[in-house]
């Protein structure tokens, strides 16, 4: 799901475009939910870094605020 074919002509990463799918966004935030701490930081890192690309998702939003939730219980934590 992490794996980066960005630079390969039309790459991309799957989980970006899993989390613009109607099943696949329950398959990202499952994932997200059930991976170990830094392979959480990881999905975090890369939806983080494609928002401007999720953000018109209607599937993706459900993602996006999973991502969102867990940015802020981190912050709160480093605190």
């Amino acid at each position: 799901m992490l794996k980066d074919t960005q630079e390969e002509d039309g790459g991309y990463y799957v989980v970006v475009e899993l989390s613009k799918d109607s099943i696949g966004n329950f398959v990202v935030k499952k994932a997200i939910e059930k991976s170990e701490t830094d392979l959480q930081e990881k999905f975090v890192e890369v939806i983080s870094n494609a928002r401007e690309d999720l953000i018109n998702s209607p599937y993706a939003k459900y993602v996006l605020a999973r991502v969102d939730k867990i940015e802020k219980t981190t912050r709160i934590q480093r605190e």
